[in-house]
């Protein structure tokens, strides 16, 4: 993003001039007026959010929890939650934008199951040995053998 201050090659310089050095800017200038988030489209004004989030920025889990925490008071009222899609090679959360309808009856800080789950009905022995069913196409998987 281009500054705004001919002293400065991006909005990074202006940003950090403003909020880290002066202190002459507060949160609603900066998200409001300065880089317009209002004025965005969703999917920008998500994608900023989700950043805000992304352990690609963030040093700790705690971190993070800390930041989806403060954000989901915000966002509560307009029906979304910050949810967890997934974890990185480092096993942190991922969060994406989410509404929060999708929520009612379940945490929203649970990854949602990916392992299928298998039905076999007809059983050779006993069911709670691996030989009695099918291996799944899949791994890993759940299987119910029913008698």
């Amino acid at each position: 993003m281009p500054s705004t201050d001919t002293r400065f090659q991006d909005a990074y310089g202006d940003i950090h001039q403003h909020m880290v050095n002066n202190s002459d800017w507060d949160y609603d200038f900066l998200f409001i007026e300065y880089l317009k988030l209002l004025e965005v489209p969703d999917e920008t004004f998500q994608k900023f959010i989700e950043t805000i989030v992304s352990p690609e920025f963030r040093s700790s889990e705690d971190e993070i929890f800390r930041y989806v925490l403060l954000i989901n008071d915000h966002i509560d009222k307009e029906g979304l939650i910050l949810a967890i899609e997934g974890y990185d090679d480092l096993e942190k959360p991922i969060h994406k934008l989410k509404p929060k309808s999708q929520f009612e009856h379940s945490p929203s800080d649970l990854k949602k199951n990916a392992i299928p789950f298998f039905v076999q009905k007809s059983v050779k022995g006993k069911s709670n040995n691996f030989s009695s069913h099918d291996r799944p196409d899949k791994l890993p998987a759940f299987v119910l053998a029913c008698l």
